[in-house]
């Protein structure tokens, strides 16, 4: 069986190519080296100019072992995004192998591997994020849609949509048994079984508040880790993956 390696890289380009050896390498910074940040993963950090040249080149950079590789790769540039951002990308595979690229206003789905796109947006006024945005989103094996949304209750709501996001239904909640407000929902996933994943972080305040974005006014926090075999009707009980965490991602 053929290996396809995906990786959506700014601007909204989708890459698919094998590994070859590649250019001159930069430490990176002592936090990172100590394990603090994924800002250098692989042990090498890219420069702008490195940044600039694999953009417009035929090709991506692979960190790993202290040193980049040169990824030949094929680039199928995707629309630009009126409110998109480098951290509101999500490439994702769904039932029957199709490809979605998921920005904040805009869908992308191909059907051959990434050869040809169709695209589904939403209305936005410019850098405005819409109410019904659709970078959240993912498919169930059914090809429901499901997404995830934190609420000011403490409580983490998921929804489904059988007509492309038209319309939502509320199928279930998590998180009011851990006795927070601050719940921050990480994403979610669908995995190849049809397990849907979800990560998130629970800040406690010191005082019960919420107020202060100092992060000194923490006094807890905890990254969970939830699973559901249902399509996100039910969940598991959440496992502890981590004493300090957010924007918490998984694949």
């Amino acid at each position: 069986m053929n290996r396809i390696s995906l990786s959506m890289c700014l601007g909204g380009v989708l890459c698919i190519g094998q590994f070859v050896v590649a250019g001159e390498t930069i430490p990176p910074p002592e936090y990172a080296q100590r394990g603090w940040s994924t800002v250098a993963l692989g042990g090498v950090l890219p420069t702008p100019e490195q940044l600039q040249q694999m953009q417009k080149g035929n090709y991506v950079l692979l960190a790993r072992d202290n040193q980049f590789t040169q990824v030949p790769a094929e680039k199928i540039k995707l629309p630009m995004d009126p409110c998109g951002h480098m951290q509101r990308l999500g490439l994702f595979v769904g039932p029957n192998d199709t490809i979605y690229a998921a920005q904040c206003s805009v869908l992308s789905k191909s059907t051959d591997g990434g050869k040809t796109w169709t695209h589904l947006r939403r209305e936005t006024s410019g850098d405005e994020i819409p109410e019904n945005h659709i970078m959240d989103v993912r498919v169930l094996g059914d090809g429901t849609w499901i997404r995830g949304r934190s609420t000011q209750d403490g409580e983490i709501v998921f929804l489904t949509s059988d007509d492309s996001g038209k319309t939502w239904k509320e199928i279930s909640r998590i998180g009011k048994d851990l006795d927070t407000k601050d719940l921050r929902l990480g994403g979610i996933e669908v995995l190849r079984d049809g397990t849907v994943v979800v990560p998130l972080t629970a800040v406690y305040w010191k005082g019960g508040e919420s107020a202060s974005l100092d992060m000194n006014a923490w006094e807890v926090v905890k990254s969970l880790f939830y699973r559901s075999t249902d399509g996100g009707k039910t969940f598991s009980k959440p496992s502890t993956i981590g004493e300090w965490g957010h924007e918490i991602n998984v694949s």
